[in-house]
């Protein structure tokens, strides 16, 4: 199963007290430690995602130069050459 990239949950369950079982609980607690890995993996992932896109979304407002306008008392823009506020 990990191999096809699925790491299933199992439960601690003393199996015997032989070399067997205790091979089998300490896969076990490798498979936890596994899944918290990819876990925190997968959040990490997922925050350089939108740390990206607000880079990008600010690059493109940066290269494409200040808005011209006005803006009212309450800051809310009201005209200006690129059709805003209209």
């Amino acid at each position: 199963m990990l191999k096809q990239g699925q790491l299933k949950s199992y439960n601690t369950v003393d199996i015997s007290s032989d070399e067997i079982g205790m091979l089998w609980n300490t896969l076990i607690e490798v498979n936890a430690n596994l899944r918290e890995i990819v876990k925190g993996i997968l959040e990490s992932a997922g925050k350089v995602a939108e740390s990206s896109n607000q880079m990008n979304s600010i690059s493109v407002q940066v290269a494409e130069g200040p808005i011209t306008g006005r803006f009212s008392r309450r800051g809310i823009f009201i005209d200006g050459a690129n059709g805003f506020g209209h």
